[in-house]
């Protein structure tokens, strides 16, 4: 039998002039609320990467996004029991970040990373970015 094939996810990493990275809250309410994330989401049917990733900016932050070079993958099995396939890329954005879909954002440092409750699935890609970073 073969195994379903896993959602695809898209996730930005959006760095500031500063170095830092852009990290997102869940709400209440939500799957995995309170766990931070990269902003993204669900590639829909017919859509591209870039495409699913600048709308979900788009919705997510009321941005505009330049979506550039894929930088990170992760395969991962959330606490629901469903497969997904997060795939980071590097994101620019136009205009100011509102979040309408999150509780709360912040512009963290690699040394401030740990200050904040990742997902599973963002945490691998998070520190590797942190890593790259420090190099």
């Amino acid at each position: 039998m073969n195994a379903p094939t896993p959602l695809r996810v898209v996730a930005a990493l959006i760095e500031d002039r500063d170095g830092r990275l852009f990290g997102a809250e869940r709400p209440p309410g939500s799957r995995h609320a309170g766990v931070w994330e990269l902003p993204g989401g669900k590639v829909e049917a017919g859509e591209t990467d870039e495409e699913a990733l600048a709308r979900e900016l788009l919705e997510e932050l009321s941005v505009v996004a330049t979506v550039g070079a894929q930088v990170d993958a992760v395969d991962h099995v959330d606490s629901h029991g469903v497969a997904l396939r997060l795939v980071v890329y590097e994101v620019t954005v136009s205009g100011a970040i509102v979040a309408t879909e999150h509780s709360d954002t912040a512009w963290l440092s690699a040394s401030e990373l740990d200050s904040v409750p990742w997902g599973a699935a963002d945490l691998p890609c998070v520190r590797r970015w942190a890593e790259r970073r420090a190099r």
